[in-house]
């Protein structure tokens, strides 16, 4: 543009220039790239944390529910309650089920064997298949929006004694948003097995492969990080099932 002088009382001139249209559209193109560079990566590294903060917060309110059912009934061993017997047909056990839920943890919605309205189109962490889950199982919502699914399970014996000697009885995994998306395994829904200690072991981890893989538990199907992670790894067909144990076992990180 011109340049224009600009008088100051008395003590002479000031040359003062302004931008173009062409450079204030250049600057804004430029602004434009780098915000479409950086975006994405920012909001995807801000949702893997959300996602893990979801998962510790799930993950320590039902250990903290099955402690205190634990502490109240003098139990050290969860099958000594008598509330996890039985298969999830079983009417008794739904009614045990809700009976402890709603003591223990701070429920807005129960669904029992049959009942599936607490159903969740899930899908795969690489994306291919999906498939309707949390149905025809004991489930249960609480007011913060987190959907626990259980299902009674009888361990068989480990491979090697000594190895582990946890006997896993319960099958739960969490949706730590509920009906909330995206809804797959691995970024909000997690696997977990609860054992006979009390305490919830995330499903296809170190304790799990060593029950049922034994010595060699580090080369079988039962660890999450056979072949480079492939039970929890996107760019290898994974279905997402073993990545609590990859999130916990890396520090609480979602690194895939």
């Amino acid at each position: 543009g011109a340049e224009r002088a600009y008088p100051l009382k008395g003590k002479g001139a000031i040359l003062n220039r302004g931008f173009t249209l062409a450079e204030v559209l250049i600057t804004l193109g430029i602004i434009g790239v780098v915000a479409a560079l950086t975006l994405p990566a920012l909001i995807n590294k801000y949702q893997k944390v959300q996602y893990v903060t979801g998962l510790q917060k799930a993950y320590t309110v039902f250990n903290n529910g099955i402690k205190l059912l634990m502490a109240d009934t003098g139990c050290d061993d969860i099958k000594c309650t008598g509330l996890f017997e039985g298969s999830v047909e079983d009417s008794d056990f739904n009614d045990n089920m809700e009976k402890m839920v709603r003591k223990y943890f701070k429920v807005a919605k129960v669904c029992k064997y049959g009942n599936d309205s607490c159903a969740i189109m899930r899908h795969y962490l690489d994306g291919n298949e999906s498939v309707v889950d949390f149905t025809n199982v004991f489930s249960f919502v609480t007011t913060d929006g987190i959907t626990y699914r259980v299902d009674p399970i009888e361990a068989s014996s480990p491979k090697e004694e000594g190895v582990s000697k946890i006997k896993y009885l319960l099958a739960v995994d969490i949706d730590i948003n509920s009906n909330k998306k995206p809804n797959v395994i691995g970024r909000d829904i997690f696997y977990f097995r609860l054992a006979q200690d009390g305490v919830l072991y995330p499903y296809q981890g170190e304790e799990y492969a060593k029950y049922f893989g034994g010595a060699s538990w580090q080369t079988t199907g039962h660890y999450w990080n056979l072949n480079s992670g492939i039970s929890c790894n996107p760019l290898k067909g994974s279905s997402g099932s073993g990545c609590a144990a990859r999130i916990m076992e890396n520090g609480w990180k979602m690194d895939y």
